[in-house]
């Protein structure tokens, strides 16, 4: 499986990238949402993680915008919980609360792979 992670922060990506690694999956990452809808419709992608406070084209845009052009993949929102309704609206399926844990990464995880029909 393969995701990619979308944070403007370079030292969260890191972090998000090595705990997908520890989850058993690759990874990819770019550092704005722009960049991020452009590779998720290039495709290649399982899931999408997403940091909703980006500049310019943050997670909230991509999503819709990856859902404008008809693309289906997975979408994670990784914010605080109280946008979590926000980004739900905005097309996201699946939501990470800051500050997650491996387990918390795990939990989502799993449940893509579940809604997918794939075993675990």
């Amino acid at each position: 499986m393969k995701a990619l992670v979308a944070d403007d922060d370079l030292e969260n990506r890191d972090i998000l990238v090595r705990m997908l690694a520890h989850a058993g999956w690759d990874a990819d990452s770019v550092g704005g949402g722009g960049e991020a809808v452009a590779r998720i419709l290039a495709g290649g992608y399982d899931a999408a993680l997403l940091d909703l406070a980006m500049p310019g084209v943050d997670g909230f845009e991509a999503a819709r915008r990856i859902r404008a052009a008809g693309t289906r993949i997975p979408l994670v929102a990784v914010s605080g919980a109280e946008a979590e309704e926000r980004a739900r609206e905005s097309g996201f399926e699946y939501c990470l609360e800051k500050p997650y844990t491996l387990e918390d990464l795990r939990r989502v995880l799993r449940e893509i792979r579940k809604n997918a029909g794939l075993r675990e």
